[in-house]
C-alpha cells in the first residue's frame, strides 16, 4: 500500500457509483482478470495498481497496467455542455491537462458512466471517439448526423477552450485529433442489484471461499477510505485486504490428509500441494480372502519412468498383468473418501497395501518436477466453470483430476463427480462456496453466462421502463436466415447524416438480389410517405425509424426527427458494424430448462419458460411450483446468442409450445407479468386468424381508401361494412367498432395483426356482435370471394 501526497482531490463522500466502479477494478486486479472487454481494448489488459484521488490532472481513479495507464473520470450522470462551469467541461479539462504533461502515448482517458447519462454522451460522443480511433482521418471527415455534428462541435469547443486555458493555444490539428482518439466513453451497469453486478459476483464466486457479496461490500467501503486518504493499492497489496475471504488452509501430509480438504476452483499453487509421487488405486483383489484391494504404489522408477500403466478401466502392472480398476487417487485420504461414498463397497472385504517405508515420495525430484507440470496445466485452464468431460457447466461440488493414461494426451481439469472415469487420477475436491446459497443453479456455467452478457439482452434491458406487466414480443423467423452478404443499405438523411438498415440492433447484410429488392421497397416507402404528407424519418439519435406522425403520436415526449432522403446500397465492411451496431445480441443470453436425463427442453402446460437473470431463479421456481413446475432433475441451458435463440424458437413453433420470458403467475395460475414471445409469421398466417371467433379486416384499396370486412368464424358470417373508408374523416361502422374497442381496452392493448400485403386484422375476440337482420341481408357477402384478399 502506498500513500499519495498530491492535493486537488475532489470530494468523494456519498458517491456510491464511483466506489462501486473502484471496487470493481480493485477486485478485478486482485483476481487477475482481463479487463480488455470492459475498457474496450483490442488486447489483454490486466491491472497492476489502482490509485484514488491522485495528484494527477485526472484525479478520480487511475489504473496502472504493465505498459500504460488508464485515467478514469467516473460520472453516474453526465450531460453534454461546453460551459466552463459544467461537469462535462471539468471532465474534459482534466483529460486535456493530463494529455499536455503525458509522456506515454498509450495513456487513455475514460468517461466511465451509467445509463443515466444523456444520449449525446452515451451515443453521439461515444461514436465520435470510436470513429476517430478506427479512422485515421479527422473526426469531422467521418459521416455524422445533425445530432452528432452538434455534439462534435460542442466537444470541439470544450477541447479548444481547455487547451487555450491550459497554455496550449498553439496546438496543431494532429495533436487535437490524437487527444480525441485517446478518449473513451464507457457505460457500466454496476449499480446495486444491476444485471452486471449480479453477473460479475456470480462469475467470481468460484474463486472465493465465502459469499462474494461480503467481499464486494467490504471493498466498496474500503475504496471510500482509500479515496479519502488519496491512497493506491497494487497487485501485491490487495492480498492483505482480501486474504480473509480466500480459504488459506495448507493441507496436511498426503497420508494424514483430512477428508474435508478441498481445492478451490481458482487453484493457488502457493497454497496447495500436488501429490505426484504415488499411485493409490482400488482394484479387484488378487488374494482370495479379499474382494477389493486398496494399494499404494510407487509412481516412478529410478529412471523417472512410470512404473504402471492405465487403460481406461484397467491398470497394467510392471509384470504386464492387468487388473480391473475402480478408482485412482493421488492420496490415501482421497481413496478412503471414495470408498465411504460407494454403497456397493460397504459389504466388501478390502485389503489395504501401503508402501513400506517412511520416504516422502511426493518430495522426490521427479515427483516435484511432475507436480510443477500439473500446476502449469491448472493455471493454463480458462474453463473453470465447465466440466472437462461432458463440457457442461460446473457450479456445485466437483473433482480436480489429472488424465495420464495410454492413448490419451496429458490433461488436468475439473469435472462433475458423476463424470469421474475409472482411470481419472483424483487430485482433490473442488468446491464453490460462493454458490452454496444458490443450489438451484444446478451445473450452471457462470463464466460463460457472464461473458455472454457483454452487449447482450438489448430487448429485455429496456423492459424495465415499460409499465405494462404483460408484454408481447414479436420474433421474426426470417431474420434467422439472412445473416451474411457483402452488401448493406445506407439511409441518407436530410441533414447529411447517415444511418444503416438494421435488424435486431445490428447492421443488416444482404446479397445483391435481396439488397436491390429491399432498397427499392424502402425508396418506394419514402415516395409514398411524402405523397401522404407523413414522411419517413429517423430520430436524431438513430434509435427510432418510422413515419413522422406515427412516431410523434406514440411518444410521450416530442421526438427530434430527421427526414430520410433516400436509401443506397453500399459495400459492407467491418468498420460499419463497429460504428453502428448497437448490440451483439438482441435477445440473448437467456436461460432455458432441459431434462437432465433426456436433455430435452422442459415445458409446463404447453409453455416453455426462459429467464433473463439466473440469480432470480429461486424466486421463479417458488412461484412456478404453484402451476405444476415440479421438476427435480432439470439442467440450466444457456442460450448464448441470438442464433441459439432462433433455434429454440423454431423448436417451440414446430411443437406448438408457447414461449414465456420471466413469467410470474398469480395464485390461480394466470400470467401476472412477463413477456410472451410470438412468431410474426405465425401471426400473419390464416390459421391463426381463424382461431379468433370475430375479426374486423381492414383492407387498403388502390385509391388510398379502405375496405372494412367483418368475419364471424363461429357463425360463418361475412359482412362488407364499407368499401371506401377515408380513415381520419370517416365514421363508418368499421371505424366505430375500432374506436369503441380502443377506448375500452386501450390503443396499446389492441390485437392487430397483418394478414397480407394490403390487409390487417383486428381481433374482436369472442364478444357477440348483434346485427340487424335487414343489415345482414344487405351487407352479407361470400367468404370465399374475400379469403384470398385478406390472406
Amino acid at each position: 500500500m502506498m500513500q499519495g501526497t498530491g492535493g486537488g482531490a475532489a470530494t468523494n463522500s456519498g458517491i456510491d457509483f464511483q466506489q462501486r466502479v473502484a471496487a470493481f477494478f480493485v477486485l478485478s486486479m486482485g483476481l487477475e482478470l482481463d479487463c480488455s472487454s470492459i475498457l474496450e481494448r483490442e488486447h489483454e489488459e490486466k491491472i497492476c495498481k489502482v490509485s484514488f484521488e491522485t495528484e494527477d490532472a485526472v484525479d478520480d481513479i487511475v489504473i496502472t497496467h504493465e505498459n500504460s495507464r488508464t485515467y478514469l473520470q467516473v460520472k453516474r450522470k453526465l450531460a453534454l455542455s461546453d460551459k466552463v462551469d459544467s461537469e462535462f467541461f471539468k471532465t474534459i479539462d482534466q483529460f486535456v491537462r493530463q494529455y499536455i504533461v503525458s509522456q506515454n502515448k498509450c495513456e487513455c482517458y475514460v468517461i466511465l458512466t451509467s445509463n443515466h447519462s444523456s444520449r449525446k454522451i452515451l451515443s453521439d460522443l461515444k461514436k465520435i471517439t470510436t470513429s476517430a480511433r478506427l479512422n485515421g482521418a479527422s473526426p469531422q471527415d467521418n459521416p455524422m448526423s445533425k445530432s452528432e455534428r452538434i455534439t462534435y462541435q460542442s466537444f470541439l469547443n470544450t477541447l479548444t477552450r481547455s487547451l487555450e486555458r491550459n497554455g496550449f493555444a498553439d496546438y496543431d490539428t494532429e495533436s487535437l485529433h490524437n487527444l480525441i482518439r485517446r478518449i473513451y466513453v464507457i457505460s457500466l451497469d454496476i449499480e446495486s442489484n444491476g444485471s452486471y453486478e449480479k453477473a460479475f459476483l456470480a462469475s467470481i464466486s468460484t474463486q472465493l471461499s465465502t459469499n462474494p457479496k461480503l467481499l464486494w461490500g467490504y471493498l466498496i467501503s474500503k475504496t471510500l477510505d482509500w479515496s479519502k486518504g488519496r491512497q493506491s493499492v497494487d497487485l501485491n497489496g490487495i492480498g492483505s485486504f482480501i486474504e480473509k475471504f480466500i480459504k488459506d488452509e495448507k493441507p496436511e501430509s498426503a497420508v494424514n490428509q483430512d477428508h474435508s480438504t478441498v481445492f478451490q476452483m481458482q487453484f493457488d499453487p502457493e497454497k496447495y500441494d500436488i501429490c505426484s509421487g504415488r499411485e493409490v488405486v482400488i482394484i479387484d483383489s488378487f488374494l482370495s480372502d479379499f474382494d477389493i484391494a486398496l494399494l499404494e504404489l510407487y509412481r516412478f522408477d529410478e529412471n523417472g519412468e512410470f512404473r504402471v500403466k492405465f487403460h481406461d478401466s484397467e491398470i497394467e502392472m510392471g509384470d504386464g498383468s492387468r487388473h480391473k480398476l475402480y478408482g485412482r487417487f493421488s492420496t490415501f485420504s482421497g481413496a478412503e473418501r471414495f470408498i465411504a461414498e460407494q454403497d456397493w463397497l460397504q459389504d466388501k472385504k478390502i485389503m489395504i497395501g501401503p508402501i513400506n517405508g517412511d520416504d516422502d515420495f511426493d518430495a522426490s525430484p521427479i515427483a516435484v518436477a511432475y507436480s510443477e507440470k500439473v500446476r502449469e496445466k491448472v493455471l493454463e485452464s480458462k474453463e473453470i466453470s465447465k466440466c472437462m468431460h461432458c463440457q457442461e457447466g460446473l457450479s456445485n461440488a466437483s473433482v480436480l483430476i489429472e488424465i495420464n493414461e495410454e492413448n490419451l494426451p496429458f490433461d488436468v481439469g475439473i469435472i462433475h463427480q458423476r463424470c469421474l472415469r475409472k482411470s481419472d487420477r483424483v487430485l482433490g475436491i473442488a468446491s464453490n462456496p460462493g454458490m452454496d446459497e444458490h443450489p438451484e443453479l444446478q451445473d450452471f456455467d457462470y463464466q460463460r453466462w457472464f461473458l455472454s452478457l457483454d452487449h447482450g439482452q438489448a430487448l429485455w434491458a429496456g423492459f424495465s421502463e415499460i409499465s405494462q406487466q404483460i408484454k408481447h414480443v414479436l420474433w421474426n423467423s426470417k431474420s434467422a436466415f439472412y445473416k451474411g452478404g457483402h452488401l448493406c443499405i445506407k439511409a441518407v438523411l436530410g441533414d447529411g447524416g447517415v444511418r444503416y438498415v438494421q435488424e435486431r440492433g445490428r447492421v443488416q447484410r444482404y446479397d445483391a438480389e435481396k439488397a436491390e429488392l429491399v432498397c427499392n421497397q424502402l425508396n418506394n416507402w419514402i415516395v409514398d410517405s411524402k405523397e401522404k404528407g407523413n414522411p419517413l424519418c429517423y430520430s436524431s439519435d438513430g434509435n427510432i425509424q418510422g413515419m413522422h406522425d406515427d412516431i410523434q403520436s406514440h411518444s410521450s415526449q416530442p421526438v427530434d426527427l430527421i427526414e430520410c432522403s433516400r436509401f443506397e446500397i453500399t459495400q459492407y465492411t467491418r468498420g460499419i458494424s463497429l460504428l453502428h451496431d448497437k448490440v451483439k445480441n438482441y435477445y440473448a443470453p437467456l436461460i432455458s430448462f432441459v431434462d437432465s436425463g433426456s436433455n430435452q427442453p422442459l415445458h409446463v402446460n404447453n409453455s416453455a419458460f426462459l429467464i433473463t437473470s439466473p440469480m432470480d431463479l429461486k424466486v421463479y421456481l417458488k412461484n412456478w411450483s404453484s402451476i405444476g413446475f415440479s421438476y427435480k432433475s432439470y439442467k440450466l441451458n444457456i442460450i448464448e446468442n441470438d442464433e441459439d435463440f432462433d433455434r429454440f424458437m423454431n423448436w417451440a413453433i414446430e411443437r406448438g409450445v408457447n414461449v414465456l420470458v420471466d413469467p410470474f403467475f398469480d395464485k390461480s395460475g394466470e400470467l401476472l407479468k412477463g413477456a410472451i414471445v410470438e412468431d410474426m409469421e405465425s401471426l400473419n398466417s390464416e390459421d391463426d386468424s381463424r382461431d379468433a371467433p370475430s375479426i374486423l379486416f381492414i383492407i387498403e384499396n388502390e385509391n388510398g381508401t379502405f375496405t372494412h370486412l367483418f368475419r364471424d368464424f363461429d357463425n360463418d358470417l361475412t359482412l362488407l361494412l364499407y368499401d371506401e373508408c377515408t380513415a381520419d374523416t370517416c365514421n363508418c361502422m368499421g371505424c366505430q367498432m375500432y374506436t369503441i374497442r380502443a377506448q375500452t381496452y386501450g390503443q396499446e392493448n389492441l390485437d392487430i395483426r397483418r394478414t397480407s400485403d394490403t390487409a390487417v386484422a383486428l381481433n374482436l375476440g369472442d364478444g357477440d356482435t348483434v346485427w340487424d337482420e335487414s343489415f345482414i341481408e344487405s351487407n352479407k357477402v361470400c367468404w370465399s370471394d374475400w379469403e384470398n384478399v385478406v390472406f
